[in-house]
């Protein structure tokens, strides 16, 4: 029987996200037969234990910072530990948002007019009222974060005061990212092994901004699947999104965020649709998460999503030796 250690939890912002997910996980993973030892690096030394279990192989069900930025990966490659879900280089990229979008649009795909900003000097000008580098309705969030955690939405003077209200509880970094708000629908599209397997589209009742609250918690959230939008756009939502896979370098899994603006469609078809960002580390959440109800549509069970999850884990280190030897 072989055995695998179930990260969880963690240091990050979206450590109760992991803990609620990583139940369902250590379920199906014992069904599959696997023997599991749950830990929480936030309270144990993660290489030291690796060291004590001696484990086959490593289920990173961690979010966030550390869990998906680069950092844990970084610590199972020294540990020569095989993991599950993308490696160093891919995961580091895909958690920060400036990094992603630049290589992502390198690729030809649409992406939001974006800038970078000291966050205290962003939280004065609204304040103060004066213009923002970017000009119009924006999105202000931080630039390597998941869960749409720390993100605000600025259309009009409500928003404005309310993101000055909330700035003060600022804690996701020195810098932040302002980006254009596209005006439309929310798609999401996961995609399996290099393959996407449709594209969900989600409508929150009470406002155009999926937070934090309204996507794990909220009963508000409605989820169509397949997105009522264009056939053009759904073909090109899952063209784009194997496209991000591929170019970021990711491994089994990921979660691909998209806009689409009905209006700027209609003008011109080659327009509408863009890139928001990329999950390596998709959310694993019953009933809540986008990845298990995009595969259920497609007929694919939760736990087979799983099965594939553990079955592909490598170690990026082992790879290169064993290129090395051909």
């Amino acid at each position: 029987m072989k055995h695998v250690v179930l990260l969880v939890g963690g240091p990050s912002a979206e450590r109760e996200i992991s803990l609620l997910s990583a139940k369902d996980i250590e379920i199906v993973l014992t069904e599959i037969g696997y023997r599991v030892t749950v830990i929480d690096p936030s309270q144990n030394s993660l290489l030291d234990a690796l060291h004590l279990l001696k484990p086959d192989l490593v289920y990173n069900a961690m979010h966030g910072t550390y869990g998906e930025d680069g950092l844990v990966q970084s610590l199972l490659e020294l540990a020569r530990v095989p993991y599950t879900h993308s490696g160093v280089l891919s995961s580091a990229i895909s958690m920060n948002k400036i990094m992603a979008k630049k290589l992502v649009s390198a690729c030809g795909i649409n992406v939001p007019r974006s800038f970078e900003m000291d966050a205290s000097e962003c939280f004065k000008l609204i304040q103060a009222e004066k213009a923002l580098p970017i000009s119009g309705a924006v999105v202000i969030k931080p630039i390597a974060q998941g869960s749409t955690l720390g993100i605000f939405l600025m259309r009009n003077e409500e928003d404005r005061e309310y993101i000055i209200k909330k700035s003060k509880e600022w804690n996701f970094g020195k810098n932040l990212l302002i980006e254009e708000y596209i005006n439309g629908t929310e798609l999401t599209v996961a995609v399996l092994h290099g393959k996407p397997l449709g594209v969900l589209e989600l409508a929150v009742a009470d406002g155009d901004l999926l937070d934090y609250n309204a996507k794990y918690f909220s009963e508000k959230v409605e989820y169509i699947i397949p997105a009522k939008v264009p056939t053009e756009i759904y073909e090109r939502a899952m063209e784009y999104s194997a496209s991000v896979h591929r170019e970021l370098m990711c491994k089994t899994i990921s979660r691909i965020d998209l806009r689409f603006d009905k209006d700027e469609y209609s003008a011109d078809p080659e327009k509408g649709l863009y890139f928001l960002e990329i999950n390596t580390h998709p959310g694993m959440l019953l009933g809540h998460s986008f990845v298990p109800k995009i595969a259920e549509s497609v007929g694919i069970s939760f736990k087979n999503i799983i099965k594939s999850i553990v079955e592909d884990a490598s170690c990026e280190y082992t790879d290169i030796l064993n290129i090395a030897k051909l």
